[in-house]
C-alpha cells in the first residue's frame, strides 16, 4: 500500500506544472500585464496634378476657381499660385478646387499651380502652368478729339475695354507714355511736340502677348488756334515818316497768320506763335487817321483777332529820357527844367501832376525847355512830369523831388576882427549852401 502512494502524488504536481506552463506563455504572447503594442503611423500620399481647367485665364478678369485633377489628394492638401498657397477645396482624392484671386490675374503672363500635401509623408507635385493672357483691346472714344496746336499738356482719356496695367498707347505709331486708371480707361498727357503740326493724329492702343493685339486706330483732329493780339509796337506814328516795321504781339500765330490792315493783308514774317511782323511803307501812313490791325490764320481751325487800333498822327508820341535838375530845393523860384527825350515838337506842352498844360519852347525833337512855377517848390514831396503832344499823345512820367535846403558851411569871414565903434564896412562871407544871410 505504501508502494502505491507515492506515485498517486506525483500525477498531481506534474498537472500543476503544466497549467502554470500554459499561463506562463498566454502571458508572453500577450506583452504581459496592461501592456499593448501601436499599430504603425499612416503616410501621407505624394500628390500629383494631372490637369487644371480652365488652362487659360484672361488678364484683368475678377477672382476665378480653377479646378485640379489628379491623384493622391486629401483633406489638408494645400494648393499653391506660384509658390504662394491660395485657399482649396477638397472635392476627392482626386479633385481640388483653388480660388485665384484678381490680382493674380491683374495681368498676362503664366504661373504656376503646385499642390503640397503635409507630412508625414506628402510632398509637393509637380507645377503645371496656367497661362493668363492679356484681352485684344478696343478703343470706342477719345476726349478731347479736337486740339489746337497751343494745347500742350493736355490729358487725353482714352475710354474703351480690355485694357491692362501693361497697356501701351501709340501716338502716331509711336509708343506714348500713358497712365493705367482702370480696364476702360488710360489717360495720356501731350507734349508741343506732339501737337506741333495740323492735321489728323493717330491714336491706339495695344496689350502685349500672350494674347493681346491692337485697338482700331482713332483720329484726333490738331487745328490752328484763333488768333488773339495783345497789343502792337509802335501804337502810334507819325504822318510822312519812313518805312516802319510794325510788331504785333498775342498768342495763336502760326506761320500762316497774316497781318491785315483794315482787313487788307500784308506780307508778314512769322516770329514765334507769339509774335508777327510787317512793314509798313510811307502810303500806309501818309495821312492822320486810326487803321484796325488784325490777324488773320487760315484753316483748319484758325480765324480773324479781334481789332487793335494803330493811330497815324501829326506828332509822334513823346518819351522822357531824363530831366535837369531832378532835385530842387523847397522854396526855390520859377526854376528851368531841361528835359531830355524824344517826339518833342513846337506844339509840346508840360503837364506838373498833371495840371493845367506849361508852354516849352522846343526846336529839338530830342530837347525842350519849360519854366517850373515857384508855387510848386512850396512844399517838400515829388512831382511828377510828362509832356504831351496834341492827339493826345503823353509820354511817360519821372519825377522831380522838392528837397529841403541843405545845411550852410561858413568857411572864413574878411576881415576877420574890427574896432569897436569904427566905421561901417563891408564883410565878406565864403562857404557853401547859403540860403539867407544874417
Amino acid at each position: 500500500m505504501v508502494r502505491h502512494a507515492r506515485p498517486i502524488k506525483s500525477r498531481k504536481y506534474s498537472g500543476v506544472f503544466l497549467l502554470s506552463l500554459v499561463a506562463a506563455a498566454f502571458l508572453c504572447a500577450c506583452g504581459g500585464g496592461s501592456a499593448s503594442t501601436a499599430p504603425p503611423p499612416t503616410t501621407n500620399p505624394m500628390p500629383a496634378i494631372a490637369a487644371v481647367s480652365p488652362a487659360t485665364l484672361t488678364a484683368g478678369a475678377t477672382a476665378a476657381a480653377i479646378t485640379i485633377t489628379g491623384s493622391g489628394f486629401i483633406q489638408s492638401s494645400a494648393a499653391e499660385w506660384n509658390q504662394s498657397s491660395r485657399a482649396t477645396t477638397f472635392v476627392s482624392p482626386t479633385q481640388l478646387q483653388v480660388a485665384l484671386t484678381t490680382t493674380d490675374l491683374a495681368s498676362g503672363g503664366t504661373g504656376q499651380i503646385t499642390v503640397v500635401n503635409p507630412a508625414p509623408g506628402g510632398g509637393a507635385s509637380g507645377a503645371t502652368m496656367l497661362t493668363i493672357n492679356n484681352p485684344t483691346p478696343t478703343l470706342s472714344s477719345v476726349s478731347p478729339s479736337s486740339l489746337t496746336t497751343l494745347n500742350a499738356g493736355t490729358v487725353l482719356a482714352l475710354t474703351g475695354s480690355g485694357f491692362v496695367t501693361s497697356s501701351a498707347v501709340t501716338w502716331n505709331g509711336a509708343t506714348h507714355a500713358s497712365t493705367f486708371v482702370s480696364a476702360t480707361q488710360l489717360q495720356i498727357t501731350l507734349t508741343a511736340a506732339d501737337i506741333a503740326s495740323v492735321g489728323s493724329a493717330q491714336i491706339a492702343v495695344v496689350n502685349p502677348t500672350p494674347g493681346g493685339g491692337s485697338a482700331t486706330p482713332s483720329p484726333v483732329l490738331i487745328v490752328y488756334p484763333a488768333p488773339v493780339i495783345s497789343s502792337i509796337n509802335p501804337s502810334n506814328i507819325t504822318t510822312g515818316g519812313q518805312p516802319t516795321t510794325l510788331t504785333v504781339n498775342g498768342t495763336g500765330f502760326a506761320s500762316p497768320s497774316m497781318v491785315q490792315l483794315n482787313g487788307a493783308a500784308r506780307p508778314t514774317i512769322f516770329v514765334s506763335g507769339n509774335v508777327l511782323t510787317t512793314v509798313l511803307s510811307a502810303a500806309d501812313t501818309a495821312n492822320p487817321g486810326t487803321v484796325q490791325v488784325t490777324v488773320s490764320t487760315g484753316t483748319p481751325g484758325g480765324g480773324v483777332s479781334a481789332p487793335v487800333v494803330l493811330t497815324i498822327s501829326k506828332y509822334a508820341t513823346p518819351s522822357i529820357a531824363s530831366l535837369m535838375p531832378s532835385s530842387i530845393p523847397v522854396g526855390s523860384l520859377d526854376t528851368l527844367i531841361d528835359v531830355l527825350g524824344g517826339g518833342f515838337s513846337s506844339a509840346s506842352t508840360v503837364q506838373v501832376n498833371g495840371s493845367t498844360p506849361i508852354s516849352t519852347n522846343s526846336s529839338n525833337p530830342g530837347e525842350l525847355f519849360f519854366t517850373l512855377p515857384a508855387a510848386d517848390l512850396t512844399a517838400l514831396g515829388t512831382l511828377s512830369i510828362t509832356v504831351s503832344n496834341p492827339g493826345p499823345l503823353t509820354s511817360n512820367a519821372l519825377t522831380i523831388s522838392v528837397v529841403p535846403h541843405p545845411i550852410p558851411v561858413l568857411t572864413s569871414i574878411s576881415p576877420a576882427a574890427a574896432a569897436m565903434g569904427g566905421p561901417s564896412f563891408l564883410l565878406t562871407l565864403t562857404g557853401s549852401a547859403a540860403h539867407n544871410i544874417q
